[in-house]
This record gives structure tokens, C-alpha cells and sequence, in this order.
């Protein structure tokens, strides 16, 4: 029986005749005519009846789901509710560590207070919030004007470095403001010591007015100083027309030795375009300036010489009175630079490629022996390529023979004439 047209397909009423040969009881679901159907089955004993009471799904939970609905709306609407007095109660609560919040938020310039609002915890933290606003405000004066007196501080020593780099070498001064206590201390230290002199300036001065010589004069050192500090050299002091310099200290280099050298190159080759200025002056020009270099290697005391009053950086030693006489001899044997035997054996320790000719072996005040003397070329004409190693060798072989010792040498068959041979190549 149905209250509506209900049409069963052959599988659904075989599912049915199945359901009545299991005799099953209860409530259970299943798609009829086409709908998912809710099933009531049981028997009816009196008459030996099974009933099957179907109904569509969706009409037999309706109810249920009008009342699911109703529940999530009140749930629902009870929620915002809470949500909405509890927003309504937290900020009313919160309201004076709001305060400290937006005070803490504006605290830059120190002058907002927060309201002491409640007698309770919330009214003790703003009042410790408000001491700590005045305590901050305190230290926030005292930063600024450390702040203040460090910048003036930096700029004075920006301007006392600027203005010392003039007299004391750059890395001098960087040394002395990282350990001030450390400059008053000597040491001992091999380096390389210069000597540049200007040939016959007495006659050069007495031919310039003062002014004009004194402008050539600070031109001369310009150029001179800017090749030896671009070497890493130290500049120490000018003597009159000389200039003295070393490298070696107060930073040390693995190659000041050599670099010495091709500073002394360097300011001869230098003195061409000087020279060529000179001679466009005016319109006889004036005077051309020729040097000579002295260059030694040694042991020497480095440090802070002098009084309380006025102390200078410099060297000092045997190896600084060598290289001093070692530049007046370069008009002797008319070269333009000379080194020292112990620079020559500094050099030698690695590749160079400089040209080394060894000159003579001189008697040195204080010295119990002669010094060996050699002047360096960067490069050399065809004719010095065949004659210095021979020259050389015949002053290696008259060493040997003026000492007494045999030579030991491919061209021992000269005998002693390699001494008149070197003054011949001289």
C-alpha cells in the first residue's frame, strides 16, 4: 500500500522479497523507486504479517532538521552575543594598559604621562610606567649629549689626523690612537734607509731669487714625496735640500726592501719631467736639479726621540750612519743610486729583476771592514748587458786575490788582471 504513485523497479522488489526471507527487524535505509527511503520492519504475529513502513528520507528527518537549524541560530546568535560583551568588557578592563601602550608608543620625545585610572594593579603599573618615563628622560639628556661630545670628539680627531698626516706618516698616527702607551716604547728593527740629496744646491740657491726657489724646492719634494709614500716608505725629515725616509716601520712589508729600491728609481726617472718644467720657466728657465741616492739595510732603533716637549718619530743606529755618507758617494763613482752590500743580500733572497752592478768596497767610519757598494738599474743597453757581469766577476776575482785567496772562477787564467780590467769598464 502507498499514499502516493510509487513505481519499484525489478531489482529493488527482488531487494525487498530478500528482506522478507532474512526476516529482518528494525530500522535500516535503502533507494525506492528511484529515493533514498527510511525502513521500519517488523512482524505481525496475529496474522503472520511482515510490515515494512517506508518513508522518504528527507520528509521523515525534516523535523529533526528544522530543530539542528534552530540550535545552530541560537548557538550561533549566543556566540556573537558572548563575543561581543566579552570585547565590551575586555577593553573596558584593558583600557589603562591601553593607555601605557599607546604612551609607550609615543615614548620618543619623554613627555606623555599615563592617567593613573584604578586603585588596583593596573594603576600601580601606571604609575611605575610613569616613573620610568622620567628616569628614561633623565638618561635620554645624558645620551645626547655623550652623543654629542663623541661626534665633536671624532670630528677634532679627524681634523688632528688630517693636519698631523702632514708631519707623521699615516700609519704612525693610527698606531698611536690604538695603543697611545705603545708609542713611548722604542724598538729594534731591521729597515731600509734613505738618503736623497740635490747635487751643488748652494750653487742652484745662489742662482734662483728666494721665492723661486723656494716654490721649486716644494715642487721637487711633492713629487719625491708622493713616490716614496705610494711605496709604503715613511718620509722621516727633510735635511735642508735632502730628504730622509725608511721603510720597515711602524708597519712592516715583505717586499720594503725592494720597494725601497724602485723608490729611488722612481725619483730619478721622476726628475726628467721636473727638469723639463724647469727649463720652460721664464725665459732662460731655470736651474735643472740632479740627485743622488744613498740606500742602506740594517738594524736600527725606531720609536719616539726627544724631550717631553717636542719628540719626533725617527730612526737611529749604524745603519742610518752608513746610509747617509753612502749618498754623497754617488758623486764619486757618478751614479745616480747606491746600495749598501746588506740591502743587495736583502734582495737577493727573492726574484727582483733588477740589474746589479757591484762598484767598489769602501772604508766606512766605524766600520773594522769595507762595505761592498752596488748601483741597480731597472734595464740595461746592449753594451752594459755584456760588460756588467764581467764587470762583476773581475771585482769578485781582485777581491779575492787582494785578501789573499785563490779565485775560484771560469776566468781565473787573468790573474790580477781583473782589477785593471774593472777600472777599464768603470
Amino acid at each position: 500500500m502507498s499514499t502516493s504513485p510509487l513505481e519499484i523497479s525489478a531489482e529493488e522488489r527482488e531487494w525487498l522479497f530478500a528482506l522478507l526471507q532474512r526476516e529482518d527487524e528494525g530500522m535500516m535505509s535503502a533507494v525506492l523507486g528511484g529515493k533514498m527511503r527510511v525502513f521500519r520492519a517488523f512482524f505481525f504475529t496475529p496474522f503472520g504479517w511482515y510490515i515494512a513502513v517506508s518513508e522518504e528520507k528527507s520528509v521523515f528527518f525534516s523535523d529533526a532538521e528544522k530543530i539542528r537549524f534552530q540550535t545552530a541560530v541560537t548557538v550561533l546568535a549566543a556566540g556573537l552575543a558572548a563575543a561581543l560583551l566579552l570585547i565590551f568588557f575586555t577593553r573596558r578592563l584593558t583600557r589603562p594598559v591601553s593607555h601605557v601602550v599607546d604612551s609607550m608608543n609615543t615614548i620618543i620625545d619623554f613627555s606623555g604621562r599615563v592617567e593613573v585610572e584604578y586603585d588596583d594593579e593596573t594603576g600601580v603599573l601606571a604609575g611605575t610606567f610613569n616613573v620610568m618615563i622620567a628616569e628614561l628622560e633623565k638618561l635620554y639628556k645624558q645620551i645626547k649629549r655623550y652623543a654629542f661630545e663623541a661626534v665633536l670628539a671624532g670630528k677634532k680627531e679627524l681634523r688632528i689626523r688630517q693636519i698631523s698626516q702632514k708631519y707623521v706618516p699615516k700609519d704612525l698616527i693610527d698606531k698611536f690612537f690604538a695603543a697611545p702607551e705603545a708609542m713611548l716604547v722604542g724598538d729594534n728593527r731591521d729597515i731600509t734607509i734613505l738618503f736623497s740629496d740635490i747635487r751643488s744646491f748652494t750653487t742652484i740657491s745662489e742662482s734662483m731669487a728666494p721665492d723661486d726657489l723656494v716654490h721649486s724646492l716644494n715642487r721637487y719634494f711633492s713629487g719625491q714625496v708622493d713616490i716614496i709614500m705610494n711605496r709604503n716608505g715613511i718620509v722621516d725629515k727633510y735635511i735642508g735640500d735632502a730628504i730622509m725616509a725608511f721603510w720597515g716601520a711602524p708597519v712592516k712589508h715583505a717586499d720594503d726592501a725592494l720597494q725601497s729600491i724602485l723608490s729611488g728609481l722612481d725619483m730619478i726617472d721622476a726628475l726628467e719631467g721636473f727638469n723639463e718644467h724647469q727649463r720652460g720657466i721664464g725665459k732662460i728657465g731655470k736651474p735643472e736639479f740632479h740627485i743622488g741616492i744613498g740606500i742602506n739595510y740594517g738594524i736600527v732603533t725606531v720609536g719616539n726621540i726627544g724631550s717631553e716637549r717636542k719628540m719626533d718619530y725617527t730612526v737611529i743606529g749604524d745603519a742610518v750612519n752608513l746610509a747617509s755618507p753612502m749618498e754623497g758617494l754617488t758623486k764619486t763613482y757618478r751614479v745616480g743610486i747606491l746600495i749598501s752590500e746588506f740591502l743587495y743580500q736583502e734582495i737577493e733572497k727573492s726574484p727582483h729583476g733588477l740589474s746589479v752592478r757591484l762598484l767598489d768596497t769602501v772604508a766606512v767610519k766605524g766600520k773594522t771592514r769595507g762595505i761592498k757598494i752596488y748601483t741597480v738599474k731597472r734595464s740595461l743597453m746592449p753594451d752594459e748587458e755584456r760588460a756588467w757581469p764581467l764587470h762583476n766577476e773581475g771585482m769578485e776575482l781582485s777581491t779575492a786575490v787582494l785578501s789573499g785567496k785563490p779565485p775560484q772562477s771560469s776566468i781565473r787564467r787573468w790573474n790580477y788582471c781583473p782589477m785593471i780590467l774593472t777600472r777599464l769598464i768603470c
